[in-house]
């Protein structure tokens, strides 16, 4: 039970950690001028709420599987989450760059999502590991 658990949690976490690097290149591709600013905001209100859930989804797994320091080390994460999908402040169109400048902490949001993610992927793929390791034994030597 518990391989199945952490191994969902590693899917659920992978793909959270996938939107959040795109929407940290997509800063970088627009510094660059690759790529448009409204693209960037069509991406964020497209892809956002998907990222946002399943971090939500993951921090409240963490929660009932009593893993606390996990659960406190995502409930900062959790609350810019939730505030953000209520007041819908990810639901944006900017077509010309000075619409964009308003909302210019969206760039560091994203960098500081792609760290928070990246680490709380290392450690839920490491809880899988052992998780699996211990049950390959318990299958071996019984």
């Amino acid at each position: 039970m518990h391989t199945i658990f952490w191994g969902s949690m590693v899917g659920i976490c992978g793909i959270a950690q996938i939107i959040s690097f795109y929407f940290h290149l997509s800063h970088d591709d627009l510094k660059m001028g690759r790529a448009k600013i409204f693209d960037l905001t069509e991406s964020m209100r497209r892809y956002y709420p998907l990222e946002a859930m399943l971090q939500i989804i993951s921090c409240i797994g963490l929660f009932i599987y009593n893993d606390y320091v996990a659960f406190a080390f995502s409930l900062p994460m959790l609350l810019f989450n939730l505030k953000m999908l209520l007041y819908k402040e990810f639901n944006c169109h900017a077509v010309v760059e000075q619409e964009y400048t308003k909302r210019a902490y969206m760039e560091r949001i994203s960098y500081l999502k792609t760290l928070f993610n990246t680490t709380i992927l290392v450690y839920v793929v490491v809880r899988f590991i052992r998780s699996f390791s211990k049950a390959v034994q318990y299958r071996l030597f019984g």
